[in-house]
């Protein structure tokens, strides 16, 4: 059982209440990310990971029809990606995770450094981004996409730890 594509084909067409996607997505994600734990022939363990990590929430924004939905793993390019293992590396290795105002900031930077701009609509090929605004000039769902980042780290960490 692939974490990538499996639970999108899962959700779609579920009418869910919140409370039940979350225990689906425990369940069928990090069942993913103990399989990966101990078989990792196709990749690496650390990229596995933060491909499903990215997988999950970029899902959860789907699924919560929240107003970005980045595009798939394999969609983006090789600096995000590059950047985004290193940041979950960096994160499941923290004793303590940041808050979310400073995983939007670490966020923003990262994205900056990439070369994106702040526009009104995103669009990946240009660049441009929305969310390049301090944190408390975020949407709400944005600041709640960032908290349940976090929350999917944080639960990760705890099943691949002994």
């Amino acid at each position: 059982m692939s974490g990538r594509g499996f639970l999108e084909r899962f959700l779609s067409g579920q009418n869910l209440q919140m409370e039940q996607w979350m225990n689906y997505f425990i369940v069928i994600v990090f069942k993913s990310l103990c399989q990966t734990n101990s078989n990792n022939k196709t990749m690496k363990t650390k990229e596995k990971i933060a491909e499903i990590i990215y997988d999950a929430t970029r899902i959860e924004a789907k699924w919560s029809n929240r107003r970005i939905v980045p595009e798939k793993w394999e969609k983006r390019d090789s600096k995000f990606r590059t950047q985004f293992i290193q940041i979950i590396g960096k994160y499941l290795s923290q004793k303590r995770l940041p808050t979310p105002e400073q995983a939007h900031n670490s966020w923003m930077k990262a994205y900056l450094k990439m070369g994106w701009k702040y526009g009104k609509k995103r669009n990946p090929k240009l660049k441009i981004h929305p969310d390049l605004v301090p944190f408390e000039k975020l949407p709400k769902d944005e600041r709640d996409k960032d908290a349940i980042f976090l929350i999917v780290v944080w639960s990760a960490r705890k099943l691949l730890t002994p």
